[in-house]
């Protein structure tokens, strides 16, 4: 989920408008070292990460939806772009060509 957030929110960086994204992600993750201290005593490590949802759940929230409007796009746009092959270039090229590199 991170991914999503992160990497999207480096136009709100670029064009000198994250200082709301600077407010959110303190005040989430304010709120998920909080829930960590309650979640880690009933569930461990596992309740930690749980609370780490919190403040990626509020970024992505604000930051993807604010970064898609100010690209003029839209969720299914996006989504689309993601999984549209590169012209000339087919998935099973890609894959082959991932699964080459992963067996060296």
């Amino acid at each position: 989920m991170n991914c999503l957030w992160t990497t999207s929110s480096t136009l709100l960086f670029a064009i000198n408008r994250h200082q709301k994204l600077a407010v959110l992600y303190l005040v989430g993750t304010s709120a998920s070292l909080v829930l960590a201290v309650y979640h880690t005593r009933l569930w461990g490590v596992d309740g930690a990460a749980l609370s780490l949802l919190v403040s990626e759940l509020v970024m992505v929230r604000y930051v993807f939806p604010t970064t898609l409007a100010l690209v003029e796009d839209t969720p299914r746009g996006f989504i689309r772009a993601m999984f549209e092959p590169i012209r000339g270039i087919s998935f099973q090229q890609i894959a082959r060509s991932l699964s080459c590199r992963s067996s060296r």
